[in-house]
């Protein structure tokens, strides 16, 4: 029988169900045996799944008005990575530890100098590689250089991945990024992210004004995500239906927004964990992004049936061209309105690339990327 391999999950920021703390948790609830993770985390805002071992510094019945103040966040992400670093000491030299964002340097530090073996999980691109994209993007639009994206940061970046014994690579443009900043390939695990079939069953539909085609965009309303050119492309397609954008509008897209706020085939849908019976309202999905790692949403559009137009940032290893989906240039806008229309015209396309897209997404859940993780562990020797 082959021993158990404990995996400390390094969580620093709080758990709320979506993003990518939710990839994390199912992540470590789905990893096969003989891995065991335990998820070190500093507070949740909402349950954990069944099943899923942690430890955390607060207790669960704390009223958020007192649970999520500042001082108290702070206090309970320091403490949870010490009852982390304590762990691994116990364990001792080899301790296997999964890294996700936001961890701090220190704690870095001292998990190199346990002789723990780390693990890095990359959710977007190299961030040397995002600034890159999103510095060029905000001068063409006329606003100047992203400043949050600095140079400090980059060099931040870079000095936690060298500390990486290995780093996850969700997708083609997070293998493109690594390799872009020096990352060599035989520390790089290629993997996916993944969805959870079971969240998203049932056949209610969204209630959604207008008429004929339905497409969608879900994320962040921003530049990042390219909103300013998935709308000017829907401008341009000129078919007839309704461009439904479901996602909390970001200040520096306001301006951007603002001429397409009143139109009656544009629906504006604030933030909402409501998506199954909006992806089951909807007939493909549109998300024209800058920069990504691999978008959560495509994979559950994609489960759901949805055909996915996307640029080459939104592939995640599901949008293959012309078989399950486009993949166009984020800033090719007429190729991108030429595509819409294809599809609004032509239910025969819609439904071959829908059954493709669903099929390669039923291949990609949690279980599927948590197994094929594991697998990669093993035959590193972890």
């Amino acid at each position: 029988m082959t021993a158990s391999r404990r995996v400390y999950v390094s969580l620093s920021i709080y758990f709320g169900g979506i993003g990518f703390t939710s990839a994390a948790v199912a992540l470590a609830q789905q990893m096969p045996k003989p891995f065991e993770p335990v998820v070190y985390l500093p507070q949740l805002h909402g349950p954990l799944p069944r099943g899923v071992t942690h430890v955390r510094p607060l207790p669960p019945v704390l009223p958020p008005q007192i649970a999520f103040r500042s001082g108290l966040i702070d206090w309970a992400r320091r403490r949870n990575e010490r009852n982390l670093i304590r762990a691994v000491k116990r364990a001792g030299p080899g301790a296997l530890v999964w890294m996700w964002p936001a961890a701090s340097t220190e704690l870095l530090r001292e998990l190199k100098a346990a002789k723990a073996i780390l693990i890095r999980e990359m959710i977007n691109t190299h961030i040397g590689t995002a600034k890159r994209i999103l510095d060029a993007e905000y001068v063409r639009l006329g606003l100047g250089p992203l400043n949050i994206l600095n140079e400090g940061v980059v060099r931040r970046e870079q000095e936690e991945l060298a500390m990486m014994d290995f780093i996850v690579s969700p997708s083609e443009c997070v293998d493109d990024s690594l390799q872009e900043w020096g990352i060599s390939e035989d520390r790089i695990i290629r993997s996916t992210f993944g969805w959870s079939p079971e969240n998203f069953a049932g056949t209610s539909k969204a209630e959604v004004p207008g008429e004929g085609i339905k497409a969608l965009f879900v994320g962040s309303v921003g530049i990042r995500k390219g909103i300013h050119l998935a709308l000017a492309a829907w401008d341009c397609a000129g078919v007839d239906g309704t461009f439904i954008v479901v996602g909390t509008v970001e200040p520096d897209a306001e301006g951007l927004i603002a001429p397409y706020r009143d139109r009656a085939d544009i629906h504006f849908i604030p933030f909402t964990r409501e998506l199954p019976q909006l992806y089951r309202t909807s007939d493909f999905m549109f998300f024209p992004s800058l920069e990504e790692g691999a978008p959560l949403v495509c994979y559950q559009a994609g489960g759901c049936g949805l055909p996915i137009l996307t640029s080459p940032m939104g592939r995640g290893r599901l949008v293959e061209d012309g078989v399950t989906g486009f993949v166009t240039d984020a800033h090719d806008v007429k190729t991108m309105a030429h595509h819409m229309q294809e599809l609004a015209g032509d239910p025969g396309l819609r439904q071959r690339l829908s059954e493709q897209i669903r099929k390669r997404a039923m291949t990609m859940d949690y279980a599927s990327a948590a197994a094929e993780r594991a697998r990669a562990f093993v035959a590193l020797g972890l």
